[in-house]
């Protein structure tokens, strides 16, 4: 029966009875399951030499939730043969007892629809479950002391990496005394260290209690939740790849300041920067659902979109873009990708979620960081190239409106579909060779021919005949309206028409006076 799972479950098998006598804890529900698991294997096994190894074709699917439910409970006595893991599966016991529970109910079930003639009610016997749990829960209380010390353990493991965290606060109130100190004692440095602190208002590390936990990560900068201790926010905190300023400090001011000036309903607010030594970091709104790359990648089981949802998300992305493009001076993102549009629910409105776009106007930091990359190697960086125009892989080429639009059209692609663009290439130079040829991935049959139109005409080959953001805008609107009415609000402030007088950017005086929180 080469076609079928049953190999790999019989090995499974093997494994889980190697590991059974090493686990330490919870041994008698191991055996129990390990049991479970043998009589239903070895009913197969008949089932097999009784048949010829010509099994059912309906069988097959039943036979790999069979192989996936084997490996999960290899998995999990796994865990509780671990010296490192065991005790911190029982010490919270209601969760190991929710495991077990789980297993044996999917076992169970599979055991009925396979059909093996075995007393399936007899087998899962619930009232020998009671028992060996109890019998488990005694052993465990024997045990008090040793997962007791193990966790203690385990916390002094975490205070190490707090004492990290501490020390850097005092680097932190030093660097800051030191400026002070040095402001009293320098009057042109003093001058100096007041213009920097006029572009954007600068925060310090000591000021941010940042969690352990990666929420992630991109091509220059690795995001981390926090909290804005001195204001009581949450914030999240953008630690960017590089360890000095030496090449790019006036570039770092200006695009940081650049983004901390504009304040748009579309557009992530930037609270602020961190500039220490070895430490740059900008702190930012955070967005609870993390960006469109994780909606649709990650978080697909958590979050469906229906279409109203995905024509509020283009619309959405379109007008942050459009805002970007009719400042003055003009902003072209340069980075357009799912990763760089970020979602929160929106509360009580009709659109049910609000998108933001983020990292824009970075070139600068973005090329400094990818120079200094090696210095952190372990960066996991994402690349751009699935987006990028055609164009843009010329010689001597520029960023344009246009192949801000060609990638916005990736986008919208992306939200369609749910899929990573050209997905099915391994090969980028494959990929490369159909951008140059006009190629672009295929759209599915059962997306909207109007949304479809959009796509196309977003990332056309020629990027004189690609949409502005403005018109794209009321395509979408007028779409949107048909499936849902008056979901969108239009005000002066929503749509800023090319036509129109652009926004213009207060650019900093020499003195850099009039660098401000713009609203």
């Amino acid at each position: 029966m080469t076609s079928l799972p049953t190999n790999r479950i019989f090995d499974l098998r093997s494994e889980i009875h190697k590991n059974l006598p090493q686990v330490h804890a919870n041994k008698v529900q191991c055996e129990r399951l390990c049991q479970r698991i043998d009589q239903l294997i070895e009913s197969i096994e008949r089932l097999e030499h009784a048949t010829s190894s010509i099994v059912r074709e309906e069988t097959r699917p039943i036979l790999d939730s069979l192989l996936q439910c084997v490996d999960d409970c290899n998995q999990y006595i796994g865990k509780l043969k671990s010296p490192e893991e065991w005790y911190e599966e029982v010490y919270e016991y209601k969760r190991s007892d929710e495991t077990f529970k789980e297993l044996n109910k999917r076992l169970s079930q599979i055991g009925q629809d396979l059909s093996l003639g075995l007393n399936i009610q007899e087998l899962f016997d619930r009232k020998q479950d009671e028992e060996d749990r109890q019998k488990d829960l005694k052993d465990l209380n024997k045990k008090l002391d040793e997962i007791s010390q193990k966790m203690l353990e385990k916390q002094c493991e975490q205070y190490k990496l707090i004492d990290k965290m501490i020390d850097r606060r005092f680097q932190s109130f030093r660097f800051y005394l030191a400026q002070n100190l040095l402001m009293q004692q320098d009057l042109n440095q003093s001058q100096e260290l007041q213009e920097k602190y006029q572009y954007f208002l600068h925060i310090p590390y000591k000021d941010l209690y940042i969690e352990e936990k990666l929420v992630g990560s991109g091509g220059f900068a690795d995001v981390y939740k926090a909290q804005w201790l001195t204001h009581h926010d949450q914030v999240a905190v953008k630690m960017i790849r590089i360890n000095t300023l030496s090449n790019i400090e006036n570039d770092f001011y200006r695009e940081i300041s650049t983004m901390y000036r504009i304040r748009y309903e579309n557009i992530l607010s930037v609270f602020g920067a961190c500039v220490e030594p070895n430490l740059y970091a900008i702190v930012v709104e955070y967005m609870p659902l993390g960006s469109l790359y994780d909606v649709l990648h990650k978080k697909r089981e958590q979050i469906s979109l229906d279409w109203l949802d995905r024509y509020s998300i283009a619309w959405q992305m379109t007008k942050s873009i459009n805002y970007l493009h009719n400042l003055n001076p003009m902003i072209l993102h340069r980075d357009i990708k799912s990763m760089n549009f970020l979602l929160k629910y929106n509360g009580p409105s009709n659109q049910k979620y609000l998108v933001k776009v983020c990292d824009f106007g970075l070139a600068e930091i973005r090329r400094e960081t990818l120079l200094q990359s090696a210095a952190f190697p372990n960066s996991q960086l994402v690349g751009s190239f699935y987006w990028k125009a055609p164009e843009l892989f010329t010689p001597r080429s520029r960023y344009t409106k246009q192949s801000d639009i060609y990638s916005l059209g990736v986008v919208f692609w992306e939200l369609a579909t749910a899929r990573i663009p050209w997905d099915e290439y391994e090969d980028a130079t494959i990929v490369l060779v159909q951008l140059k040829t006009g190629e672009r991935p295929t759209i599915p049959s059962d997306v909207p021919e109007l949304y479809k139109s959009e796509i196309q005409d977003a990332w056309h080959q020629n990027p004189q005949k690609r949409p502005s953001c403005f018109q794209l805008m009321e395509r979408l609107r007028k779409q949107l309206d048909q499936i849902e009415p008056s979901t969108i609000v239009t005000t002066e402030k929503t749509i800023i028409d090319l036509h129109s007088p652009e926004t213009e950017i207060e650019q900093p005086t020499d003195a850099l006076n009039s660098i401000g929180h713009t609203e």
